[in-house]
């Protein structure tokens, strides 16, 4: 079980993908917005952020930034969560930060791979997410 934070200003979005990954057993909390979504980070620590990248404050490639900047007793694990899917959204996904990338599109069962790569590379890490950022 993972703690996540679905950062989405769409409320409706956040909520629908809050409510998948808490069936599956997650604790997962919701935050409307840029501003909110920081503010959580820092309140709850969570283990994964699915960050949305169009939000009108900051857009999320900001806010990724701002989170790998925030003093967190570990970094978690950034998925950029968007229905941009061009090479231009991915290269800036990289450079501000997010460990993958994933499409609204996916299905279930890719947003559980995901989930289940982040537990792998858990067990697996001798050092900090910061150390496997290149992975998208």
């Amino acid at each position: 079980m993972k703690k996540i934070l679905v950062i989405d200003d769409n409320q409706d979005a956040a909520d629908m993908l809050a409510a998948i990954l808490e069936f599956d057993g997650h604790f997962v909390s919701a935050a409307y917005g840029a501003r909110a979504g920081l503010i959580s980070v820092n309140a709850i620590e969570p283990d994964i952020v699915f960050l949305d990248i169009g939000m009108p404050e900051l857009n999320g490639y900001e806010v990724a930034e701002k989170i790998r900047q925030l003093p967190l007793a570990r970094q978690p694990c950034l998925i950029a969560f968007t229905a941009w899917n061009d090479p231009d959204c991915i290269a800036k996904v990289k450079r501000a930060g997010f460990n993958q990338h994933v499409t609204k599109a996916s299905t279930i069962e890719a947003l559980r791979a995901v989930i289940k790569g982040v537990s792998l590379r858990d067990q697996n890490a001798r050092g900090s997410v910061s150390e496997w950022l290149g992975i998208l």
